[in-house]
């Protein structure tokens, strides 16, 4: 909770939103501090969100807050030119301090943004059923071909190579290299199957280079907790959380969800027989994507989609695995070996993906037959 003197200089901030009348922590997320805030405003309350920016993973929040306002922005008029009647439910709106920015920074130096409360809605961390899986990649396909014709100029890349396997690979194999913490002894296996992944991992990379992959605006985590679903029909509303937003690939978030939604097992499983791809949520993110995305996609992207999932799982693997070599200094542990359990589960979801593939490549082409009839 924050005390009330510094709330009343956070508020102080949005004199025309009203009187605060209170503020509550507003629980999910874990890169960012997030309050729910309630403003006597004539005629009733009003709910808006107050989050602190993690300045330490994102190192220039006016670049953050600069793309994410494009596309709020950008949003909004797409939805209003396309029919859509419940705009402010589809998408946040990001509200100016008193100076007219659309952050600020406090006197420790930390920053903050100010943003609509999308009431009547719910988010999950993992899917319930396939029509959550559904409705989530929906979302995020749907989120494709809102923002594909956003005005130049280019956005920011707000974490430049975020998705650059390659450049993650080089990263992973430096950590092996290096061994500064003794650990290779105890995780060889792993370490010599990722490697045994090398000639492939640079396949959606080159693509991408060569042109043959369009350049989109991407959500960069796309997963079932970056979606907000109705109260009262569960369909997924609006996809938020858009610091990650910068120029990528489509298939990197078909890949992010099928890494955060199809596994069998939590992240850190240590039973490895119990992680495996679940087909059912599978075939319903697939679904989802490619209908939401509607006639946007290019054939290659969709043939590359598999692909897609593959590479961001290798990268998610590397990365844990790297992060174990070096000491766990990335990200956070509750135990010993967690980041290793991390990188094995990775690896197995791969594996499993692998041993499925032509079951999956089908799965996405039954999709694609069905959305062009």
């Amino acid at each position: 909770m924050i005390d009330a003197r510094f709330q009343q200089e956070l508020c102080a901030q949005y004199p025309e939103c009203g009187r605060c009348v209170s503020v509550e922590v507003l629980a999910g997320g874990h890169i960012n501090d997030t309050y729910l805030a309630r403003y006597d405003v004539s005629g009733g309350v009003r709910s808006l969100v107050h989050q602190r920016i993690n300045h330490n993973v994102f190192r220039n929040i006016p670049y953050v807050m600069e793309n994410v306002v494009r596309v709020t922005e950008h949003a909004r008029v797409w939805f209003s030119k396309n029919g859509v009647v419940d705009v402010d439910r589809r998408v946040q709106t990001v509200y100016p301090t008193r100076d007219g920015n659309y952050y600020w920074q406090d006197s420790t130096g930390n920053y903050w943004r100010t943003q609509d409360y999308i009431a009547n809605a719910f988010s999950r961390v993992v899917p319930e059923s396939s029509d959550d899986a559904y409705e989530a990649a929906f979302a995020f396909g749907m989120f494709q071909r809102v923002v594909a014709d956003l005005d130049k100029p280019r956005l920011h890349e707000t974490i430049p190579g975020f998705h650059h396997t390659p450049q993650r690979f080089s990263a992973f194999e430096a950590a092996v290299n290096g061994n500064a913490c003794d650990r290779l002894r105890g995780c060889q296996p792993e370490v010599e199957w990722l490697l045994d992944q090398k000639p492939w991992h640079a396949l959606v990379q080159q693509a991408w280079d060569a042109g043959v992959l369009p350049e989109r605006v991407v959500h960069n985590d796309a997963k079932v907790a970056n979606v907000l679903f109705d109260c009262d029909t569960a369909e997924g509303l609006a996809v938020i959380d858009l610091d990650t937003v910068m120029p990528g690939l489509s298939i990197h978030d078909f890949g992010d969800l099928v890494r955060s939604t199809t596994c069998t097992a939590g992240e850190d499983e240590q039973d490895l027989s119990k992680v495996g791809v679940d087909v059912d949520l599978f075939s319903a993110l697939a679904a989802g994507f490619i209908n939401g995305a509607g006639t946007l996609l290019t054939s290659e992207e969709r043939s590359m989609l598999l692909s897609g999932a593959k590479t961001i799982i290798l990268e998610q693997a590397t990365r844990f695995l790297k992060d174990h070599l070096e000491g766990d200094t990335y990200f956070r542990v509750y135990r010993p070996n967690q980041n290793l359990d991390r990188a094995r589960t990775q690896i197995q979801l791969l594996k499993s993906i692998q041993q499925n593939d032509l079951m999956l490549s089908l799965i996405i082409n039954d999709v694609q037959q069905g959305a062009a009839s």
